[in-house]
């Protein structure tokens, strides 16, 4: 988890770096957001949940976290009117999924998400909306004691986003197979500011 976040400051402060760009050349803009990702993580529990009962013959029961907070911080430029491209890179907060037998043995596994991705944005004329799409390259990384695994891949990513004033927005993304997994998909809502 300490990789991420010392990528996602680097990110930061590369984006930071090219503050001095982006008011070099109008078009270009730095955005930062944050806020809550909702995670739908049922189908691996369920699944984590059969290999357990399988492997200690006792029935268990799941108890997982379903949101966690995730920050973006993108480069962005306007290539006309109605449309800009985006580079971004997120990350999330630790979700915890615990397991528990009726035998009494219990574990807990710990992921997170990060990743990169790009965007384009079109933006409505005469209105402050905006509708996006792309592409994202993800990892989810999970953690049990000693045993760690990881899952990279790309997904696809849609949402919208509405200007509150001229700097600031809120906005959803759902970004689907996060770290190629098809039930690593989650729903961003969040609020940001454009530099």
């Amino acid at each position: 988890m300490r990789e991420v976040f010392k990528i996602f400051f680097a990110s930061v402060s590369l984006v930071a770096c090219s503050f001095t760009v982006a008011h070099a050349q109008e078009d270009t803009y730095v955005s930062f957001s944050s806020g809550v990702g909702l995670f739908d993580l049922s189908d691996a529990d369920k699944e984590l949940k059969g290999d357990l009962e399988d492997d200690t013959g006792s029935t268990a029961t799941v108890n997982s976290d379903e949101s966690a907070f995730i920050a973006r911080a993108a480069i962005g430029t306007k290539e006309s009117d109605n449309f800009s491209v985006e580079i971004g890179f997120f990350a999330s907060s630790e979700l915890d999924t615990e397991f528990n037998t009726k035998l009494g043995f219990n574990r807990t596994i710990s992921s997170f998400a990060h990743g990169f991705d790009l965007v384009g944005k079109y933006h409505l004329a005469n209105s402050n909306m905006a509708f996006k799409a792309g592409l994202h390259r993800s990892k989810i990384e999970m953690s049990s004691g000693g045993f760690e695994a990881s899952h990279t891949g790309t997904g696809l990513l849609f949402g919208g986003e509405v200007d509150v004033s001229k700097d600031t927005f809120i906005g959803y993304d759902y970004y689907q197979d996060v770290g190629g997994e098809s039930d690593g998909s989650f729903s961003f809502f969040y609020f940001g500011k454009r530099f």
